[in-house]
């Protein structure tokens, strides 16, 4: 039997999906969470005296996670050495020390494989535009762990029977 053909092929999802990312990189929540999570630490030279720039104190911005409450984290993302510049390569980077996640997940977008066929962008884009009560700000190791499980999730088809009675019900018909 042949498979029908998706109404939005791969290479326009994923250029959606990275607007939606853009999109909400710029959020008001997402800044909020940002504030939230900031510690107010001057940046320390190795002998414990504070850097001096002009006479005035120089802070970097250090973040906390909510899960785990590691400090002094950054979120600047650093280049990998030999990479990127006059190397010719590729510039590649390691992921920030702190990042901003959904505590529910987002989810997979509409018409891929892992997403079932009810499953509509308009649920998707409630899903990526929370408050910031949705969001958390985590530490990498933190965010791999849960990312882990919430795929896991996502796969086996848990994560959507628990959110469907959300947008579906019994009768299939639409939630309002």
């Amino acid at each position: 039997m042949k498979k029908p053909k998706a109404s939005i092929d791969a290479s326009m999802r994923y250029r959606i999906s990275m607007a939606l990312r853009k999109e909400y990189f710029m959020s008001e929540s997402r800044k909020a969470v940002v504030k939230r999570c900031e510690t107010a630490t001057p940046s320390l030279k190795k002998d414990g005296t504070s850097k001096l720039r002009l006479g005035k104190q120089m802070y970097t911005r250090r973040y906390q996670c909510e899960v785990c409450n590691k400090e002094d984290l950054t979120i600047v993302r650093k280049r990998v050495k030999g990479t990127g510049g006059k190397s010719g390569k590729k510039a590649k980077y390691h992921p920030a020390e702190f990042q901003i996640d959904h505590i529910d997940p987002v989810s997979s977008m509409p018409g891929t494989r892992d997403a079932p066929r009810w499953w509509r962008w308009d649920y998707y884009f409630a899903r990526m535009f929370v408050g910031k009560e949705g969001l958390q700000g985590i530490c990498h190791e933190c965010h791999i762990l849960k990312t882990k499980d919430d795929k896991d999730d996502i796969r086996s088809g848990k994560f959507f029977e628990d959110v469907k009675h959300l947008y579906i019900d019994e009768d299939g018909n639409e939630v309002q």
